[in-house]
């Protein structure tokens, strides 16, 4: 009898987590069995919804200095990616990063385009310059000699540190693939890269 009654509980959600220790017999009326009567939990607290002129937070206090227009137009994705197409990007950063997977290190590139109504968008891009597999750096090295001469640099200087590649400018091909883990998302890419049309003076 016990035992179904435990089991029933357990099924109802009455005992998250651990089992706790059995109470005095007198706690829940004498003799009886104390796992059919578990103690009354308080409800979580419901959160009070913010005013419908108003965004979470602003106007509080110091506040955060953020209006509704604000809330509303803000992207709430990890990285605000431009759409698929061509833009003008420039190389905000390129740095040597090491995956978390423990894998070998990759040239990483942050891309942002720079005018039009997607300006300030980013893109990641990783070069496995130093990948496991002489095809895949191969590979990666034929990339980054792409963007190299994209941007106008001289063929003929090889790049030798991430610093290099920082501030250079091209004509970015953007695509957009399913992520690998949530399929209903999207991921930005590079799918290529040409050289930036001149701005006259």
């Amino acid at each position: 009898m016990r035992q179904k009654l435990a089991s029933d509980a357990l099924a109802a959600g009455e005992f998250p987590g651990r089992a706790k220790p059995r109470p005095e017999p007198d706690e829940y009326g004498g003799d009886s069995d104390w796992l059919a009567f578990p103690p009354e939990r308080k409800p979580a607290p419901t959160p009070r919804a913010a005013p419908v002129d108003q965004a979470p937070g602003a106007g509080q206090g110091d506040g955060l200095n953020i209006t509704a227009a604000d809330w509303s137009e803000a992207s709430s994705r990890k990285h605000d990616s431009p759409p698929p197409g061509n833009h003008v990007m420039v190389v905000r950063s390129a740095w040597s990063h090491q995956p978390r997977s423990g894998g070998p290190k990759v040239l990483a590139l942050i891309w942002q385009v720079l005018e039009g109504p997607h300006e300030g968008k980013t893109v990641w891009q990783a070069l496995g310059l130093h990948a496991r597999h002489e095809n895949a750096r191969k590979a990666a090295i034929g990339w980054l000699r792409r963007i190299w001469e994209a941007a106008g640099c001289d063929p003929a200087r090889l790049p030798t540190k991430p610093e290099d590649l920082a501030g250079l400018v091209c004509t970015v091909t953007v695509s957009h693939r399913p992520h690998w883990q949530n399929p209903g998302e999207f991921v930005a890419v590079v799918q290529g890269v040409s050289p930036a049309p001149e701005v006259g003076p």
